[in-house]
């Protein structure tokens, strides 16, 4: 008999659609109770595989970074697993602007979602760029330096250079600033 784990408990169907019935084995093992487990337990199991708060350890900078209140900052980070906030500007390559507090507000600024591999355009930038590795590793392909999660990267203005999601990894996510705005084949693109 085949066991439907979708009718039976979603998070089950989660776990199996995402780590194959292997993961099954594994959290018997790990719960492994001699009865069923309370309904606490279980809501703390299911509390504890969502992804609200994976990043949530880079909410300080992105707070000062973007302008923002702590929370707005988590807030922000939580909803970059939500697919309807991206905007696919090439393949590969998908942007979610962002609202800022006022030291920001002259500046392009959001997060980039670049896939492993592939490499954006090249761009110059009109004032200074920070970029902020939320995850993944990147290489600037304009001054050589290598970032991953945590890394802060400059550019001052003036300067160009594409950006490469290193391959063989995960998908790189960073928060971009961009004062004044960027410049893509001799085409503006001023301050969100």
């Amino acid at each position: 008999m085949t066991t439907r784990y979708d009718e039976a408990d979603p998070f089950l169907a989660d776990l199996v659609a995402s780590e194959g019935t292997h993961a099954l084995e594994l959290l018997g093992h790990v719960l492994a109770p001699a009865e069923a487990p309370c309904a606490a337990l279980r809501e703390r199991l299911l509390a504890a595989a969502t992804h609200e708060g994976r990043l949530w350890r880079f909410a300080s900078e992105v707070a000062e970074l973007l302008d923002v209140s702590l929370e707005r900052a988590r807030a922000l980070l939580d909803r970059l697993d939500d697919p309807s906030v991206w905007t696919v500007v090439s393949p590969g390559i998908a942007l979610f602007w962002v609202e800022g507090g006022p030291r920001v507000q002259s500046a392009t600024r959001g997060f980039v979602r670049i896939a492993a591999g592939v490499r954006t355009p090249d761009h110059e930038h009109v004032g200074r760029e920070t970029m902020f590795v939320l995850q993944g590793a990147l290489h600037d392909l304009g001054n050589g330096l290598v970032g991953r999660p945590g890394d802060l990267l400059q550019n001052e203005g003036g300067s160009s250079h594409a950006i490469e999601a290193l391959p063989h990894g995960v998908d790189v996510l960073q928060l971009a600033i961009a004062e004044g705005g960027i410049r893509i084949g001799g085409t503006l693109f001023g301050p969100r």
